[in-house]
């Protein structure tokens, strides 16, 4: 990395002295030659998107990391870049708002580095990086040699003919300062601290991107991905120091889970709520990869509400051997998703509910199974219906109906 960064040096220093050279030049040709050098720099940033930007083998290019972390401002910087691009072309009138631009781009760039790094969990270097810091730079001493309108610009700061120190000294205080801040590895201080930096990384909080892609990694989601073309897998809910992340399929206008899993927000370690061995022939087919998961039932119903339409919510299920909670968003039936679920899950007993906005519940008890009947109305305490799962058999008709109890009788989750 320090042999990287001194290339970077000693190219800014060499071409330094030259752009320099040109910004005294008050010729209409070479301002125009300015003029399209800047729009070629700008524009090979933009290009330079589209290689990897996560290491030196392979990865992700710039914009998938733009996509996949949105909070990096990845993406504003390319947005940045292209407008300077439009802008240079646009008019004369524009070229000073370009320049200056560029000046607050190369600051966005370095804080881009480090939290991309952050979200990733490791340094985020490659030569397209590398690449971008290198034209970034540059752009900005070209950009002052082209807005410039001062004949005797090096007569009045030159050390020497045709190279102007403290322009010099500006450029290399970039470089110097964004090596710091991009790669810690290059500060000596840095790299003695070594071990409290990876402690101190170890304890930071990780982002629900980073552990949906964490989940992602694991053999069985991988081959679950392949084999279902729709299957999904997002972090549905965070609670005590961890990401519920849900890996799951729409079918048949219902949601199918294959596991959930939970992700340390402080470690990162993955646990599955239900334990699936992975086969080692190939290729698997459907009734293959099933028969490798656990031995597992299905609870299916419907969703009531007592008006016609039904509001957005989650359905959440206590396993009661240990009260563990998953849950599972419902968009309301306005969107057109039908009012119905189903989950697959490790033989036991549960109970299921319906979860609106933390106040309104709906339960499946046998005092008002449909939510019509004239039982709805006793005052009595209200028990749910345990749902037993037992292994290769449905539970149908587990309807959640019942939301006619009163704060006297509510029915104990």
């Amino acid at each position: 990395m320090n042999f990287t960064y001194l290339i970077i040096l000693a190219a800014v220093l060499i071409i330094s002295p030259s752009v320099l050279k040109l910004a005294s030049t008050q010729k209409k040709e070479t301002k125009q030659q300015l003029k399209i050098i800047l729009f070629m720099i700008l524009s090979a940033q933009i290009l330079l998107g589209f290689l990897n930007w996560e290491n030196f083998t392979s990865g992700r290019n710039g914009f998938e990391l733009a996509l996949t972390y949105p909070d990096s401002l990845l993406g504003l910087f390319f947005l940045i870049t292209l407008l300077q691009a439009i802008f240079l072309l646009v008019g004369k009138s524009l070229n000073s708002i370009v320049v200056s631009i560029n000046f607050i781009n190369t600051v966005l760039f370095i804080i881009i580095m480090i939290r991309l790094s952050s979200f990733l969990g490791f340094q985020a270097v490659s030569l397209a990086s590398i690449g971008t810091v290198f034209l970034v730079l540059i752009g900005n001493v070209l950009g002052l040699a082209f807005i410039n309108k001062d004949k005797n610009l090096l007569k009045k700061y030159a050390g020497q003919k045709g190279f102007s120190l403290i322009h010099l000294s500006i450029v290399i205080g970039i470089i110097l300062v964004g090596g710091v801040l991009l790669f810690p590895r290059v500060s000596p201080l840095l790299i003695e601290k070594a071990g409290e930096q990876l402690e101190q990384v170890a304890s930071t909080r990780i982002s629900p991107q980073l552990a949906v892609e964490n989940v992602k990694k694991l053999p069985e989601v991988q081959e679950y991905l392949k084999n279902v073309s729709n299957g999904k897998v997002e972090v549905d809910n965070e609670l005590e120091g961890e990401y519920n992340v849900h890996v799951y399929e729409v079918k048949n206008g219902h949601t199918a889970t294959f596991n959930w899993y939970r992700v340390s927000i402080k470690s990162a370690e993955v646990g599955s709520e239900f334990s699936i061995e992975q086969q080692q022939q190939s290729p698997k087919t459907n009734k293959e990869s099933s028969a490798s998961q656990v031995p597992t039932g299905i609870v299916s119903g419907k969703i009531c509400y007592p008006s016609e339409v039904i509001p957005k919510g989650k359905l959440e299920v206590k396993r009661l051997m240990d009260d563990y909670i998953i849950s599972e968003n419902y968009p309301g039936s306005i969107t057109g998703a039908k009012p119905a679920y189903s989950f697959q899950l490790e033989p036991g007993d549960y109970y299921i509910r319906y979860n609106v906005d933390d106040k309104i519940f709906g339960f499946s008890t046998t005092v008002c199974p449909t939510g019509n009947e004239e039982t709805c109305a006793d005052t009595k305490q209200r028990i749910p219906v345990m749902a037993v799962v037992k292994e290769d058999q449905e539970l149908k008709n587990y309807d959640l109906c019942d939301y006619y109890y009163k704060d006297s009788n509510t029915p104990k989750f």
